[in-house]
Order: C-alpha cells, then structure tokens, then sequence
C-alpha cells in the first residue's frame, strides 16, 4: 500500500479545509465496503456536507447513488 500516497492527499484537504473554515474528519474503511457504505448512509442523513474517499471499496455505481445527496469526491483510481 502506498501510504506516502494518502498522506500526501490527507495533508493537502486538511490545508485547504482549515483554510476556509472548514472542520473535517476522517473515517477510515480499510476497505471494507459494508464500512464505507455506512459512511454513505450518514452522508445521507447530513451527518456530513461531502464524503472525500481516498480508497474505496464499493463499485463506482455504488458511490454514485449517493452522489444525490451530497457531493462526493474519489481519489482513489476508479478504473472507469
């Protein structure tokens, strides 16, 4: 796994967030997909205001369906 990777992009959202006011948390899956649809879930419930996933374990089609509900970013390679 490529750590020097998520570190790289969880530096960089943190910067930006806290530059604008924004506070953020972070939720790791360690890939697993019931997890992450878990997360998916609050996201519609507006526990959060986005979901930023730098792994995923569920289908793009998956990540897609929540999209409705709030924005969602992947940073992880989509194959797609």
């Amino acid at each position: 796994m490529n750590y020097f990777y998520f570190e790289k992009i969880i530096s960089g959202i943190i910067e930006s967030a806290f530059e604008i006011g924004y506070s953020m948390t972070l939720l790791p899956t360690n890939y697993e997909s019931e997890i992450e649809k878990s997360y998916f879930e609050q996201l519609k419930t507006k526990r959060f205001e986005a979901l930023i996933l730098a792994s995923k374990s569920n289908s793009l089609a998956e990540i897609e369906k929540h999209t409705k509900y709030s924005p969602s970013i992947c940073c992880a390679n989509t194959q797609d």
